[in-house]
């Protein structure tokens, strides 16, 4: 498949709400910033009541985003990033909507 030129617009009707994970959904554990242990887990303050809120009055796809410094070495071995990860995933796509995606 192709990747569509530079100069070419893509138009769509749909809006997207990207919003970064550490920090804006989950609190970023002040230790070492890595999320590696479902003992480190917290989400922020509100932020189901919140999101849901945006939902119910704006049309916007949420997108979650993360840049995960260090993944896959030795210090953030992926093996202790995802299941944490996807318990999030499973927990947002659950209170808020389907279409939440890392």
């Amino acid at each position: 498949m192709a990747c569509s030129p530079a100069n070419k617009k893509i138009v769509t009707d749909e809006k997207a709400l990207f919003i970064d994970r550490d920090g804006t959904l989950v609190v970023e554990p002040p230790v070492d910033y890595q999320l590696d242990s479902f003992e480190k887990l917290e989400f922020c303050p509100k932020v189901f009541r919140n999101l849901s809120f945006i939902r119910s009055k704006l049309d916007y796809e949420f997108v979650m985003v993360t840049n995960q410094d260090g993944l896959g070495t030795d210090s953030f071995p992926e093996d202790t990033f995802w299941p944490v990860h996807n318990l999030v995933l499973k927990t947002l796509e659950g209170g808020v909507s389907h279409s939440m995606i890392s």
